[in-house]
C-alpha cells in the first residue's frame, strides 16, 4: 500500500478529514478516533493523563500533515478529553484512567503522582470504584476491541523514555 502524501505547510492548521465518535466522556464530550484506510494494525492514544497535552499536539501535528487517512494506523488525540481541557491527570472525577483499566494488579484506592519530575509523589488521585468503572474506560476498551489493533501505543510526556514490557530493565 502506498503512503499517505504529505499536505502543503499551509494547509496544516486543520485535520482534512472528521473522526468517528466512540463514546462520550464523563462530562459528555465526544470520544473521537480517525480510522484508518484498512485493517487498524496499531492505535496511538494521547491524553489519557490531561496535564499531558503535548501529547495530543504531537499528534494532531502528524494528522494535520497527511492529505488522508494512515493505511493501517488509528489515532485517537484526546482518551481523557475532560482532564485535557481542565489540565488535570486525572478525569472530572479525579480517576487516573491509566490505573482504571482492569489487570491482574488493579485494586482500588488511590494512587500517587507528581506535577514534576523533581516533586515527590504526593498527589492522590482514585482508580476508580471498580476496574473500567469510568466511561473513557469503558469506550476505549470497547474501541479496541471492536479495531483489534496488533498493538496499541499510549503517549505520555514528560518523561521522555519508551516503556516496553518486553524490553525495557
Amino acid at each position: 500500500m502506498k503512503p499517505v502524501p504529505l499536505r502543503p505547510r499551509p494547509e496544516w492548521g486543520t485535520i482534512p478529514r472528521e473522526p468517528a465518535s466512540y463514546g462520550r466522556s464523563h462530562l459528555g464530550l465526544p470520544l473521537e478516533v480517525w480510522l484508518p484506510r484498512g485493517e487498524c494494525r496499531l492505535l496511538i492514544h494521547a491524553a489519557i493523563h490531561g496535564e499531558e497535552p503535548e501529547t495530543t499536539y504531537a499528534l494532531s501535528r502528524a494528522l494535520r500533515q497527511l492529505t488522508g487517512p494512515s493505511a493501517h494506523t488509528a489515532v485517537v488525540l484526546a482518551a481523557n478529553p475532560d482532564g485535557l481541557i481542565r489540565g488535570t491527570r486525572g478525569n472530572a472525577r479525579g480517576v487516573d484512567l491509566n490505573r482504571n483499566f482492569p489487570s491482574r494488579d488493579w485494586r482500588p484506592g488511590t494512587v500517587t503522582h507528581r506535577s514534576t519530575i523533581e516533586d515527590e509523589s504526593e498527589i492522590l488521585l482514585s482508580t476508580g470504584s471498580a476496574p473500567a468503572s469510568e466511561p473513557e474506560t469503558r469506550a476505549l476498551l470497547s474501541l479496541i476491541a471492536d479495531l483489534a489493533p496488533k498493538a496499541v501505543v499510549a503517549l505520555h510526556a514528560p518523561l521522555a523514555c519508551i516503556d516496553d514490557a518486553h524490553d525495557t530493565p
